[in-house]
């Protein structure tokens, strides 16, 4: 029987793995997603599983759904979904390191690299960089030549890499706000120095799709069910007590050039 692929309450799981790897991403997609991955083909040795949540239905050759180890479908949006995927299932909680991808990036670095990285470096939450031609909301998110990294006050939505650890004091807002609005002002908010997060300038990612709220087709499907994006973010920065948040960088660690002979 197909899977009835749609947004719904609730999230149905179509495929499992049996046995996991340390690093789970997991994407948000609709029927035209694109291929996230800098590799055309995904190596077996590998230190991450996939888990696709489907709000429309793929084509039956979509590479995603061939290469996915976990299947869902359900949820009413991206964050909803990971939330019952974690409360529900039981799954979040085994990985190490979990990247929340939407279905429009690409990732220009091995993802192997990027989570090794991360955990070298013990960050709490990161990103990749946006290229210059991507689709953007924040210029801090934007790649800056010649830094490794910055550690950040502030990481988007589109596809942070998230400690479980960190994400265990985090995900109970997932639900509040299906818009998903506030969700990235809520997490960074906790970002300190022993929570620290980071955005990557040595990796970057390409956000192909411009983001459109008056017309694009997930806002259009917000309305639909009576979801006010602005009121959601109102309602966290309520909840936090603030009325309004700088972002800022930390820290600058630049490339370490060298020249041997």
């Amino acid at each position: 029987m197909t899977p009835d692929y749609k947004n719904s309450p609730d999230l149905q799981c179509h495929r499992a793995p049996q046995i996991t790897r340390p690093n789970l991403i997991f994407i948000r997609a609709g029927a035209q997603a694109l291929w996230p991955f800098c590799n055309s083909t995904l190596p077996d040795l590998r230190s991450y599983d996939i888990a696709v949540s489907y709000f429309d239905t793929p084509a039956c050759d979509d590479k995603l759904l061939i290469n996915a180890d976990y299947v869902f479908s359900g949820g009413l949006s991206k964050y909803h979904a990971a939330y019952l995927v974690y409360k529900d299932f039981g799954i979040l909680q085994k990985y190490n390191y979990i990247c929340f991808a939407d279905d429009d990036i690409e990732f220009l670095a091995d993802a192997d690299v990027i989570f090794k990285f991360s955990e070298d470096n013990k960050f709490a939450i990161s990103q990749c960089s946006l290229t210059s031609d991507s689709f953007f909301t924040w210029n801090i998110t934007r790649n800056h030549p010649g830094f490794s990294y910055r550690t950040v006050n502030f990481i988007e939505l589109m596809a942070p890499i998230i400690k479980v650890d960190f994400l265990k004091n985090i995900v109970e807002v997932f639900p509040k706000s299906i818009s998903t609005w506030g969700i990235d002002i809520y997490w960074s908010v906790r970002i300190n120095e022993v929570n620290r997060g980071a955005i990557y300038d040595q990796f970057q990612m390409r956000h192909s799709r411009e983001i459109k709220p008056e017309s694009g087709k997930f806002y259009q499907y917000l309305r639909s069910i009576n979801v006010d994006s602005m009121q959601e973010l109102r309602d966290i920065f309520s909840d936090l007590g603030i009325a309004e948040y700088v972002m800022k960088p930390i820290q600058f660690v630049f490339f370490h050039e060298i020249v041997k002979i």
